[in-house]
């Protein structure tokens, strides 16, 4: 930031005769100002705004500078030719100075840092609708990049050849700081001096357009940081909504004022670009070695990454003090050989290979948080989908009205008892129930809760086809692993039409598609055969049943002969252990609302084969199901899910037309057998 600062300062001191400094303090001031003001919607728009201005102004200048040479553009090419700016530097195997190799490697290692890991990008992509957005956005910006690089490199390479062949256009000022080696204020100039006066405040808005685009996401980013992974981690992990808006704005105020200062600090510095480069390269390396140990080894756990990082600091900080003053003479033997741009690459490989090493000969197994977190509803080499996903209670505070501090914690409560993924919009979220303005809410209010932290899948079942395939694309765009779908209700349909519908509408899903077979309420199976005939479509994974028949569940079980991939799920959770035995993955388990840990240490003594465990944990199960006894119709299992949960402080137990709540009789029957079961 402070070299952004410091850059944006100099076509404005020249602009208005300004001391740099106070152009600094007043730049830093407004970016911060609109930054604080507009958040991260107030950067996106400026930044699109300004990156169109950039261009615009970027390539008029790359016209008018050779059109501006005493004898034409041909004399601007031999002149730079002459003095050699189109060489691509020395090919001499040497990294000891920036050669062509040793510039080559560091871009590719910087832009990797970039594009990969950079929080001004991930930024972006997070902002973006979709992943398959966000993927556009990596290709679009990395191919523009090059375009763009080869305009200014050609703009400096014109102002070299015009202010050599017309050196009186330049003051003594600058001719002195260029005798010193410090050309910045070089273009700057040109802009004031010798563009029109059009072009000239076009190009300077372009420049304080690309600064202020840097400056603000990097507030943002800087920001968000801290709150995110400093203040609610360390802090006040349950800070209000209010609370953390307040970190957010004395954090960006904060680091407006570290980057203003810092920018002060470089006025003394003869290459920005270079120091730029530089300072890059040594707050990158550490986090970029960390980021590719992390997804290119599974054994490597904290000891490795730590002892990584450590010797990585290490490398660093000795490339990078042993180059300067504050190195001592008797220790000049030991100074690095190498050329400073290099220190992005030692640092990163330094932590890589360190901390792929130190897992390798301790043998550590692969990470809980691959085999669990990373892949916790979605086996990264089968994609099976598996283990505990509650079908989550849309919590409601009036007929169209989402409860959404409900939802927070009750997603939150089910995270934290280790469930496996979330199933939203289904028979016990009341889908059918709910308007599509609703139901597109909920989706987007639970995606973004979740964060990635466990994968979410989304009831899509409607009786209209374009409203399913309407509801997919809303799931992806905002982040969904997969849609689920059971038989259309109302007009039953047979299995030829069902199955055709099914082949139809998996053509138009941007997402996988589980099937969901709910007879009692749609009356229609999804038979055996029907089930055979569509596991030939891939993006179709597997299966949850509700239909309490276990002998259609092994049969379906079965299936996996010929789809490995499949995943088989039952609905009725008491049945969770006999199902696993069938072959089943899981469960969609209802009760995984009210007590989530029970239901996975259930699946977890069932996958290990502690039976004694597992006879106790199964015994708490059915006794739980007392709690669904209470009421009549379909409709109870809902009311009575609801009701504990209003009554544990969770959320809301208003239900969506046309049923009622619990009334207080029914009200103390759950209430008691909660307090039995010690569910609190």
């Amino acid at each position: 930031m402070g070299s952004v600062m410091y850059l944006l300062a100099l076509p404005l001191h020249q602009l208005l005769g300004w001391n740099v400094p106070a152009l600094i303090i007043v730049t830093g001031g407004l970016t911060t100002l609109y930054t604080l003001l507009g958040g991260i919607e107030g950067v996106i728009w400026t930044d699109a705004l300004q990156s169109i201005v950039l261009a615009v102004g970027a390539v008029a200048c790359a016209i008018m500078l050779p059109l501006g040479m005493p004898d034409g553009p041909a004399q601007m090419m031999e002149v730079a030719n002459s003095h050699g700016k189109f060489s691509l530097g020395s090919f001499h195997l040497s990294l000891a100075e920036p050669t062509f190799w040793v510039v080559l490697v560091y871009g590719m290692f910087i832009n990797l840092q970039n594009f990969g890991i950079d929080q001004s990008y991930v930024q972006r992509y997070i902002a973006a609708k979709s992943d398959s957005e966000a993927r556009k956005s990596v290709w679009l910006g990395a191919l523009i990049y090059v375009p763009i690089s080869i305009v200014f490199i050609w703009i400096g390479t014109a102002l070299f050849a015009y202010y050599t062949v017309q050196p009186e256009l330049l003051p003594e000022s600058l001719q002195a700081q260029i005798a010193e080696g410090k050309g910045d204020g070089v273009f700057p100039y040109f802009i004031v001096a010798g563009l029109p006066t059009g072009v000239s405040g076009l190009l300077v808005a372009a420049i304080f357009a690309a600064a202020m685009s840097t400056l603000s996401t990097s507030l943002n980013g800087a920001a968000t940081l801290t709150l995110t992974d400093f203040y609610r981690r360390f802090i006040d992990p349950e800070a209000s909504e209010k609370r953390s808006m307040v970190v957010l704005y004395v954090s960006t105020i904060a680091w407006g004022l570290i980057g203003t200062t810092t920018a002060i600090a470089m006025i003394q510095v003869k290459s920005i670009l270079d120091a730029w480069w530089q300072l890059a390269g040594i707050f990158s390396g550490g986090m970029l070695g960390l980021f590719l140990l992390g997804m290119l080894s599974r054994k490597a756990g904290n000891p490795a990454a730590i002892l990584g990082v450590l010797l990585g600091v290490v490398t660093i900080l000795w490339m990078t003090l042993s180059r300067t003053n504050f190195w001592p003479e008797s220790l000049s033997v030991a100074a690095s050989p190498f050329d400073g741009y290099l220190t992005i690459v030692f640092g990163t490989l330094t932590i890589l290979l360190v901390g792929w090493a130190v897992a390798s000969l301790f043998g550590s197994p692969p990470r809980e948080d691959d085999t669990d977190a990373t892949d916790n509803l979605v086996n990264s080499t089968t994609q099976t989908y598996h283990g505990i996903i509650p079908p989550l209670v849309t919590p409601l505070l009036g007929r169209d009205e989402l409860d959404r501090e409900g939802l927070s914690r009750l997603v939150e409560h089910v995270i934290d008892g280790g469930v496996h993924g979330l199933f939203i919009l289904g028979s016990t979220g009341e889908a059918p129930s709910l308007s599509y303005r609703l139901r597109r809410e909920m989706i987007d209010a639970v995606c973004q809760q979740t964060d990635g932290r466990v994968p979410v899948l989304v009831g899509i079942t409607d009786t209209a086809f374009v409203e399913s395939v309407a509801l997919a694309q809303h799931a992806a765009d905002a982040g969904a692993a997969a849609v689920v779908l059971t038989t259309p209700y109302y007009f039953p349909a047979g299995q030829t039409e069902l199955l055709s519908y099914i082949r139809n509408i998996n053509a138009k899903l941007p997402l996988p598609l589980m099937l969901y077979n709910m007879p009692q309420l749609t009356k229609v199976w999804f038979e055996q055969e029907t089930l055979k005939q569509l596991t030939e479509l891939e993006n179709i994974v597997g299966l949850k049943d509700s239909s309490g028949d276990l002998n259609y569940f092994e049969q379906a079980a079965k299936l996996k002969a010929i789809r490995p991939d499949w995943s088989v799920m039952i609905g009725p959770e008491a049945k969770l252990p006999e199902a696993m035995q069938l072959g089943g993955d899981g469960s969609v388990a209802g009760g995984a609302n009210v007590t989530p840990r029970l239901f996975v240490d259930c699946y977890e003594a069932q996958r290990s084969g502690d039976a004694t465990k597992l006879a106790e944990l199964h015994q708490r199960i059915q006794d739980f199901q007392q709690v669904y006894e209470i009421g009549k119709y379909a409709s109870k299992y809902i009311k009575a899910t609801k009701c504990c949960l209003s009554l544990m402080g969770i959320c809301s137990d208003f239900m969506a037309e046309p049923f009622h709540n619990f009334r207080e009789p029914q009200r103390l029957q759950v209430a008691q057998i909660l307090n039995e079961l010690d569910i609190p």
